[in-house]
C-alpha cells in the first residue's frame, strides 16, 4: 500500500511539474513579447521590472528544465564569454572603478536577453511572433517620424531645406534621437529586404514591399550619411548573396542605382550633403577628423589598457582637445563637451586599449564569420539576417560608437538569441 501510494505521488508531481514547466515557458514568453516591444520606448523604469521579473523566471524555468537544455554553439558562447571576462577586467583598471563597472555591468545586462531566448523560447512559432513584434515596434517608430514630420516634407522636396527627422522624441537634456533612428532603419530595412526577397507569392512581396517603401522614404528624410551609404551596401551585398540568377542580379542592381541617382539628381540638397562629405566642407566632418586624430595622441600614451572605460568624455575634453578643435567647435556651435570619437575602434583603443579592442573585434568578427557560414553553406535564412544586421552595427561603427546606443546593443543580443534559437528547426528541415 505504501509503495502503491509513493507511486501515484511520484506520477502526481511529475504532472504538475510538467504543468509548472509549461506554464513557466508561456509567462517567460508573454514578458519577452512585452521587453522586446518595449525597448523602442526606453522606458528605464518599465524595461528594468520587465528585465528582473525575466531574470526570476528564467532561473525558475532553468532549474526545473536543466536536463533538457540545448547547448550553446560552443565558439559563441566562448567569445561572448571572453569579451564580457575582459571588459569586467578592463573596468577595475580604469580611474573612476565605479563609473567603468557600472558601463560594463550595463552592457552584460543588455546581453542577457540572448541567453533567454535560446536556452527558454524554443517553439518556433513564439520565435516568429517575438521577432516580428521587435519589427513591428520599429514600425510603428517609422509611422510616428513620418507623421510627426510631414509638416517639413514640401520644403525638403520642393524648396531645397534639409532636415533630419528623427523617430520619439528624447529625453529633455539628451541628444536628438536622429542617429539612433537611422540605427534601427538599417536594421529594419535590411531584413524587410531579405523577407521580400524570400518570398515566393507575389501577394506577399507587394505586402511587404510596402513598410520596405515607407522605411526608404523614412531613410530619406532622416537624412544621415552613414545610413544612406550603409543600406546602399547593404541592398548590393543581400542582392548579391541571396540572387543567383546573374541577369536578374544586374537588372535589380541597375535599377536601385538609377533610382537612387535620380534622387541625387533631383535633390540639391543631397549633392551638396555629399559634396560636403567628400570635400570635408561641413562641420560635422571636420570635427569628425579632428576627434579621430585628437584620439590618436590619447592612444599613443595608453596604448595597452587605455585610459579606463568611460573615460573618454573626461579627458579627451580636459586634456587632449586640440585648438583646431576648439576653433571648429566654436564655428559650428556645436555641443560640448565631446562624448566620444566618433569612431568604433577607436574609441575603444582610447578607453580600453588594444586589449579591449582586439576582444571586441574577435567577439564581432565571430558573429559575423558565423552568420555568414550559415547563409553561404547551409543556406539559412537566418543566418543571412543577422549577417546583415551584423554588419550594419559594425559599419555604423566607423562613425558613431554603436555600443553606446542601449537599446540598439539590446536590439542586437535579442537578435542573436532569436537567431541562434531559431537555426536549429532550419537545420532540422
Amino acid at each position: 500500500m505504501q509503495i502503491y501510494f509513493r507511486t501515484i505521488t511520484f506520477f502526481l508531481g511529475e504532472i504538475y511539474l510538467k504543468k509548472l514547466i509549461y506554464k513557466m515557458n508561456d509567462i517567460l514568453f508573454i514578458l519577452m513579447l512585452i521587453y522586446v516591444f518595449m525597448l523602442n520606448f526606453a522606458i528605464k523604469g518599465i524595461n528594468d521590472i520587465l528585465f528582473i521579473l525575466l531574470s526570476i523566471v528564467f532561473i525558475i524555468n532553468i532549474y526545473y528544465n536543466k536536463n533538457n537544455l540545448e547547448k550553446l554553439p560552443r565558439w559563441i558562447g566562448i567569445f561572448v564569454g571572453i569579451f564580457c571576462l575582459s571588459m569586467l577586467l578592463l573596468s577595475f583598471t580604469s580611474p573612476d572603478v565605479q563609473e567603468s563597472f557600472k558601463i560594463v555591468r550595463r552592457l552584460i545586462k543588455y546581453m542577457f536577453p540572448f541567453i533567454i531566448i535560446f536556452y527558454c523560447i524554443n517553439d518556433k512559432r513564439k520565435i516568429q511572433i517575438i521577432f516580428f513584434t521587435l519589427l513591428g515596434s520599429i514600425f510603428l517608430e517609422v509611422i510616428y517620424a513620418l507623421f510627426m514630420s510631414s509638416s517639413n516634407f514640401y520644403d525638403v522636396i520642393f524648396n531645397n531645406i534639409p532636415y533630419r527627422m528623427q523617430g520619439y522624441p528624447p529625453e529633455p537634456g539628451k541628444w536628438p534621437t536622429f542617429m539612433l533612428f537611422s540605427m534601427k532603419l538599417e536594421f529594419f530595412l535590411s531584413i524587410i529586404y531579405i523577407l521580400l526577397l524570400v518570398q515566393k507569392q507575389f501577394i506577399k512581396r507587394l505586402i511587404i514591399f510596402i513598410p520596405l517603401l515607407i522605411g526608404l522614404i523614412a531613410l530619406f528624410f532622416n537624412n544621415t550619411r552613414m545610413a544612406w551609404l550603409i543600406i546602399a551596401l547593404m541592398f548590393i551585398i543581400i542582392s548579391y548573396l541571396y540572387i543567383k540568377n546573374k541577369k536578374i542580379l544586374i537588372m535589380l542592381l541597375l535599377g536601385i542605382s538609377i533610382f537612387s541617382l535620380g534622387i541625387i539628381y533631383t535633390q540639391p540638397w543631397i549633392q551638396q550633403r555629399i559634396d560636403n562629405t567628400l570635400h570635408m566642407k561641413d562641420g560635422s566632418s571636420q570635427l569628425h577628423y579632428m576627434f579621430v586624430q585628437d584620439s590618436l595622441e590619447m592612444i599613443k600614451e595608453k596604448p595597452i589598457i587605455g585610459w579606463g572605460i568611460g573615460q573618454f568624455k573626461k579627458y579627451y575634453n580636459e586634456s587632449f582637445r586640440s585648438d583646431k578643435t576648439n576653433y571648429l567647435i566654436e564655428k559650428y556651435h556645436e555641443n560640448t563637451p565631446v562624448p566620444y570619437a566618433h569612431n568604433m575602434v577607436i574609441d575603444l583603443m582610447v578607453e580600453t586599449g588594444v586589449i579591449g579592442t582586439i576582444m571586441y573585434i574577435i567577439c564581432y568578427g565571430y558573429f559575423l564569420f558565423f552568420s555568414f557560414y550559415d547563409w553561404y553553406k547551409k543556406r539559412l535564412v537566418s543566418g543571412l539576417m543577422f549577417f546583415s544586421i551584423t554588419l550594419c552595427f559594425i559599419l555604423h561603427g566607423f562613425s558613431e560608437k554603436t555600443l553606446e546606443f542601449n537599446v540598439i546593443v539590446q536590439y542586437f543580443y535579442c537578435c542573436l538569441g532569436m537567431y541562434l534559437a531559431y537555426r536549429k528547426y532550419e537545420i532540422r528541415r
